[in-house]
């Protein structure tokens, strides 16, 4: 690992692997609960707890992933040969999610529950060593948050290809093909599989040779140096901290983007097109943001753009609750607002864990950015499995799919893309103040950091608040 600066080459080469991550996490958090209800036929109350049964075995995955990329001693790296692995069951799995089999209720409940499963343990075998990939490419401040930022305006123009497209297909196939809405989700799961699989490929080519190679070769797995190595890691303060405000924002994020899809269909009775639209405006929000987080953390500490934005976001959704979101115009507006904090997160929470490692290798003797990653996104993926569950049942207690409620669902949908995830985004930004990680301690780490390796004297002098306990 090295501070030079990165071409626009090596940094575009490893955006490419949000084909792995930005995909798969957005069509998952936008279409499957709604793909479940409404068209596989499951109750909210269950589709919910597939949802979130399936993103906390996700979690319960992360660690063992994030310490045994750590500990791998593939001569591939460490981080690529987990991602070269994880391909083709991907792509598969992808495919199996929006797949409606005919089987009864029981066994349906089943499959969906194993193929989910299996789709979120694909999920965190490629994107636990992509992201951790990420923080190894170089150890500069600011260039750690250029490659996020590059990851983000990539990461947002799939997100565009990911939330509009879906609609698009299920609408060909249902009115050019003859096939139902169950086919059009099958064309869907089968479209976005090839995408996926080429565009991991592409990014696990394009970074050949930057990985690290693990020479420490008699290392092998123990469960209790996994334990071990996680405790010392949650013993740092500012993964304590950063850990709360992440697990907070996920709840926001679910609930905002399960949500949507819902508000579409039964408040504003949008068309195919107009669904589409909707979600190629959240993706071109969120492309048009993220140049101007980036330009704002390289102006003041990236860490009150990620507080500040959290804070505006999370008040600005409480506000759309109380004045009321009345046509579809008004929610596009409102997803403006929302997607500058979504966007905010996503840019800079990678480019903060990242920072990390150094306060990991300092305290610990070890940098692990692997465990931080996997440790992290554990934590993230509980927010979203609580997220996904409360919403379940928040649409079933109030009415979603009984007759005679459907006035009491709408206002109970809209409830649930405003009010619910603002609250939380609020509190979320407001912990997220008291985050301690910033530029000037950072870099007064990493200078005692290299006298303290090289065997000079050195000081805690400037990063001390970094070290409390």
């Amino acid at each position: 690992m090295t501070d030079k600066k990165l071409s626009i080459g090596d940094k575009l080469g490893y955006a490419i692997g949000a084909f792995g991550d930005t995909v798969p996490l957005n069509i998952f958090n936008f279409y499957f609960l709604f793909f479940l209800t409404d068209i596989a036929g499951i109750s909210p109350v269950k589709g919910g707890m597939i949802s979130s049964v399936a993103v906390l075995w996700n979690a319960v995955c992360d660690p063992f992933v994030g310490f045994l990329s750590d500990k791998s001693c593939s001569r591939y790296g460490r981080r690529r040969s987990f991602m070269m692995k994880t391909i083709v069951p991907y792509g598969i799995c992808m495919f199996l999610i929006f797949s409606d089999m005919p089987l009864p209720g029981s066994l349906k409940f089943l499959y969906f529950m194993v193929a989910a499963m299996g789709y979120w343990t694909c999920y965190t075998c490629y994107v636990i060593p992509f992201f951790a990939l990420g923080g190894e490419l170089t150890d500069d401040f600011e260039e750690r948050t250029s490659i996020r930022a590059w990851g983000s305006a990539v990461g947002y123009a799939l997100m565009i290809i990911a939330l509009a497209v879906p609609p698009m297909i299920v609408d060909f196939v249902e009115k050019n093909l003859g096939g139902s809405s169950s086919h059009g989700w099958g064309t869907v799961g089968a479209v976005f599989s090839i995408l996926i699989v080429a565009g991991m490929i592409v990014c696990v080519w394009r970074t050949k040779g930057k990985d690290t190679i693990n020479t420490n070769q008699t290392e092998k797995f123990s469960f209790k140096n996994m334990i071990s190595s996680y405790f010392q890691v949650m013993k740092l303060r500012p993964v304590r901290f950063l850990g709360i405000t992440v697990l907070l924002w996920a709840m926001t994020s679910a609930a905002a983007s399960g949500g949507a899809v819902y508000m579409l269909a039964n408040n504003f009775n949008v068309t195919a097109s107009q669904q589409s639209m909707f979600f190629v405006c959240i993706g071109g929000f969120s492309v048009l943001w993220a140049p101007v987080i980036n330009g704002l953390g390289k102006k003041i500490d990236k860490k009150y753009v990620y507080c500040l934005s959290m804070i505006f976001s999370g008040a600005a959704l409480c506000i759309f609750g109380i004045a009321g979101v009345k046509s579809y115009e008004i929610a596009i507006l409102m997803a403006a607002f929302f997607t500058f904090g979504n966007t905010s997160f996503y840019t800079i929470y990678f480019s903060l864990m990242y920072d990390l490692n150094e306060l990991d290798e300092y305290v610990n003797g070890e940098g692990r950015i692997g465990a931080v990653v996997g440790l992290l996104d554990l934590v993230q993926k509980c927010g979203t499995a609580i997220s996904m569950q409360i919403l379940g049942v928040f649409l079933q207690m109030g009415g979603y799919g009984i007759a005679g409620r459907e006035a009491e669902a709408c206002d109970t949908i809209i409830a649930a893309n405003t009010l619910l995830p603002g609250a939380i985004g609020l509190a979320a930004g407001l912990f997220a103040v008291f985050y301690p990680v910033t530029k000037k301690r950072h870099e007064a780490l990493k200078e005692a950091l290299k006298l303290k390796k090289n065997g000079e004297k050195y000081s805690e002098e400037g990063f001390e608040k970094l070290l409390h306990r």
